[in-house]
């Protein structure tokens, strides 16, 4: 099958698919003619590349159509990089709250101010000062899990296909 354009006056009327053997039909000359439609569609890399807007022109004796491609902005590419640094703190989140979900951060954070304020107010006892340790040892996790997300952050590529390439789920051990 082969794509024709019905053009009037320069302007195109209709697309319509007529198969190889058949010829298109031939009108009078106050109606239009029938042009064959070719399609140009340049190379395209969607990491690096963004489609614009497609040119149609009507030459002599066909329909060119015209795929636009650009290379992405340096805002489309900085917007690449802020998803993928989101991504990172999304992961960070979601390793922090299978560690402690909210909930168990909460008792953790109540309970720490009232160790704090036993601690100012009388001294704590030896089980009690194993709470503050532990409460300690849980915070430090949350804090290796930060340092690691701000290091991933940092090290995402400035360039499309680095930002591409870069897995988020690596780097976290």
């Amino acid at each position: 099958m082969i794509e024709h354009a019905l053009v009037r006056d320069g302007q195109i009327v209709r697309h319509e698919m007529f198969s190889e053997n058949a010829p298109a039909p031939v009108l009078a000359a106050n109606k239009g003619a029938w042009l064959p439609v070719v399609t140009e569609d340049p190379a395209f890399n969607p990491i690096t590349q963004v489609r614009g807007e497609t040119e149609v022109v009507v030459e002599e004796g066909r329909v060119l159509i015209t795929a636009a491609v650009r290379d992405k902005t340096e805002g489309e590419i900085a917007a690449m990089r802020a998803a993928k640094i989101t991504a990172i703190k999304a992961a960070a989140g979601e390793r922090i709250l299978a560690l402690y979900p909210a909930w168990k951060q909460t008792n953790m954070l109540a309970r720490g101010f009232e160790l704090t304020y036993r601690r100012f107010a009388g001294g704590l006892t030896p089980e009690e000062d194993a709470e503050v340790a532990a409460l300690q040892a849980a915070w430090d996790a949350v804090k290796a899990l930060r340092e690691t997300s701000d290091a991933l952050e940092a090290s995402v590529p400035s360039d499309a296909i680095g930002i591409a390439a870069f897995d988020t789920t690596e780097g976290w051990d």
